[in-house]
């Protein structure tokens, strides 16, 4: 049973008729009968008899009518309220996203939905490197962000839901592997490779990450953190070494520039402080839930 179904049956019974119904709702006769069928047999119950000119409800119709109409009097109701309660949530949310990141439609469409439905907040989006954007969680700067989860699961007092997987890759220059034969690429023929990563070589997060993700593979490469993505990209581009990115970063896929899927996987997340968990962030939690 659906509300269409119920909606079509209230119909019938204003206009006296399937053929008038189905007129005024821009519907098939055959359709609109198929929905009217289908609600007798779940309701195991006859709820027009046919044989009369106009229809008429039967005795158990009339009781469902009146249970049908007053539900759909209640169900109008509360979406009025709903619609009122939404217009009373306003404000605005600062968001972090990664530098460099191209979120994909999925989530981007969130955030619309989001604004469409709240049309009193807004969303400010902010980009940056790992370590400002938790800074600036930290500090209230800003309210919530999007980030990979491995940059804030191991956070005191940080709360966050998962929103998707994303790839993680190496990527290289095929100069670094131009005598290679044809056997397949593993992340172990780059253990003499210096990893670059993005961010200051005292503070930031992504350094013991890269070392954790080396060491799923049983690798202990030296790390260099270098303090911008195009400073990366070029001495990748250069053979230099190599660095591991996750899907969502763009970066300059030159023809030379290749990348090697590898495990686990990241995930992508929305995360804020517990302590300045508010309304609206419950508000988007929910919409990205």
């Amino acid at each position: 049973m659906n509300t269409l179904q119920i909606h079509y049956f209230l119909s019938i019974v204003e206009n006296q008729s399937f053929s008038k119904a189905s007129a005024v709702n821009y519907v098939s006769q055959p359709t609109l009968s198929k929905h009217i069928k289908n609600l007798e047999e779940e309701l195991q119950i006859r709820l027009f008899d046919r044989t009369k000119n106009p229809i008429e409800l039967t005795p158990m119709g009339m009781v469902y009518h009146k249970l049908f109409t007053d539900f759909m009097a209640d169900l109008s109701r509360i979406k009025n309220y709903t619609q009122k309660q939404k217009g009373l949530y306003e404000g605005t949310i600062r968001i972090g996203i990664l530098t460099g990141f191209n979120l994909p439609d999925s989530v981007t469409n969130k955030f619309r939905s989001f604004q469409e439905l709240f049309p009193k907040t807004s969303l400010s989006f902010e980009n940056h490197n790992v370590k400002d954007i938790l800074d600036r969680l930290k500090n209230g700067s800003l309210d919530t962000c999007l980030t990979l989860v491995d940059f804030v699961s191991q956070l005191k007092n940080v709360e966050y839901i998962v929103i998707s997987d994303i790839p993680k890759y190496l990527v290289y220059s095929e100069k670094i592997l131009a005598k290679r034969d044809d056997t397949p690429i593993s992340l172990a023929d780059f253990k003499d490779e210096v990893f670059f990563c993005l961010g200051e070589e005292h503070s930031d997060p992504t350094k013991r990450l890269i070392l954790e993700y080396c060491k799923y593979y049983g690798l202990y490469p030296t790390i260099k953190s270098i303090p911008n993505m195009e400073s990366v990209m070029s001495n990748v581009s250069f053979g230099n070494g190599v660095t591991i990115l996750d899907g969502l970063t763009q970066y300059n896929e030159a023809p030379h520039i290749k990348k090697l899927e590898i495990q686990p996987c990241h995930k992508l997340c929305l995360a804020w402080l517990s302590e300045r968990r508010t309304p609206l962030i419950d508000l988007l939690k929910e919409q990205f839930a």
